[in-house]
């Protein structure tokens, strides 16, 4: 069940599948009967196979798009910390660009619901339930491996090893979820198969 406290006719753990039954916001009444198509908590004919679920291709395509628009927002934050030529891009500044970039990346995907990368390779982000764009605190928790990159050089590794699991994760995952996924209990979805 998605709401816990709302009432209405969801499928209720240890009852048979393909059955809903009442939940009145405290608790459970009525025997089980059939689930209408479409019921909450049910498997669509769509996601039966997972299919709404973004695989790795097509995941890889949106961090790759996603890579060099964050390359644009740092150079551009580079050359705007190193303006007047007396500033060097120091760990100050790396703090600084690695915040800045955090904070674009997390109020896209609470406002929008995916990064541009995902949505412009039609996909979006959902939390567990299904709903998108996400609350800002669950956006920040999905990004929140980012900040790794905070640390010099170790903090890139620990990016490349998160990358690295997340590929494992995904290929082997019934809901495809990637380490950022699971940080955040998000999932990635086809915006067409939503």
């Amino acid at each position: 069940m998605s709401n816990a406290n709302m009432p209405g006719h969801y499928h209720a753990d240890g009852d048979p599948p393909g059955t809903v039954r009442y939940w009145d916001g405290t608790q459970w009444s009525g025997d089980p009967i059939p689930a209408p198509p479409g019921s909450p908590g049910m498997a669509s004919p769509v996601d039966a196979d997972n299919s709404r679920y973004a695989g790795v291709g097509v995941r890889i395509g949106a961090n790759v798009i996603d890579f060099f628009i964050n390359l644009g927002v740092t150079l551009a934050l580079v050359a705007f910390l190193s303006s007047d030529n007396s500033v060097n891009v120091d760990l100050i500044s790396g703090v600084i660009i690695t915040l800045a970039t955090f904070g674009i990346y997390t109020a896209i995907l609470a406002q929008y619901g995916g990064t541009p990368g995902k949505l412009i390779v039609g996909l979006r982000v959902t939390n567990a339930s299904g709903t998108s764009p996400l609350t800002f605190s669950v956006a920040a928790r999905r990004n929140s491996p980012f900040l790794s990159t905070i640390i010099p050089f170790l903090g890139l590794v620990v990016m490349l090893v998160v990358f690295i699991v997340s590929i494992v994760y995904v290929s082997n995952d019934d809901e495809r979820r990637s380490v950022f996924d699971r940080v955040g209990e998000t999932r990635v979805v086809y915006k067409n198969r939503l």
